[in-house]
């Protein structure tokens, strides 16, 4: 590894330009090798601050900047999720109930009577004893496209009379 280093160091001794400023510096007086000397230590001080130094205590400035900003965001969210949680739990009710006022508004303005209306955990159930197909269908139809309300799950039975059906419809938002 010496030798090698040793190598390095003979080869950038015979390179022209090094030779010749080195002639020129063994030329110079002992006050200005002196100054010569000084001068480049003061510029290899300050490339190593302007490349080295002062890039990395730029990034070290961010970083703890972007550090405090994460940790106090942390302590708001960790001083407001009760709060968060509990406006969640009242738009879940507030959308249920809404759910059910559309659901029987929308019924009534096409006609459609349904035996029975249940709120569950899993959205609002309905149920009819005797409609007809294509007007629930559409009554269907209408809920998803302009309400944005999807069936989660369906049953529906033929009836004897021609074109009736009995059905239970259950929604979800």
């Amino acid at each position: 590894m010496r030798q090698a280093i040793r190598k390095g160091i003979e080869k950038l001794g015979q390179i022209p330009m090094l030779l010749m400023l080195r002639e020129r510096y063994l030329l110079l007086s002992d006050k200005d090798q002196k100054a010569l000397n000084l001068l480049s230590i003061a510029l290899v001080i300050f490339l190593f601050y302007m490349v080295i130094w002062e890039p990395i205590h730029r990034w070290s400035d961010h970083q703890q900047k972007a550090y405090v900003n994460q940790k106090s965001t942390a302590q708001w969210i960790k001083n407001n999720i009760d709060q968060a949680r509990e406006f969640e739990k009242r738009q879940h009710l507030e959308a249920k109930q809404d759910i059910v006022s559309v659901i029987t508004g929308s019924a009534q303005r096409m006609q459609l009577r349904f035996s029975q209306v249940q709120p569950s955990r899993r959205g609002i159930s309905i149920s009819f004893d005797q409609v007809a197909y294509q007007k629930l269908q559409g009554w269907l139809e209408l809920l998803s496209t302009q309400y944005y309300i999807e069936v989660h799950q369906i049953r529906i039975d033929l009836l004897a009379e021609k074109g009736l059906v009995r059905a239970f419809v259950l929604f979800s938002r």
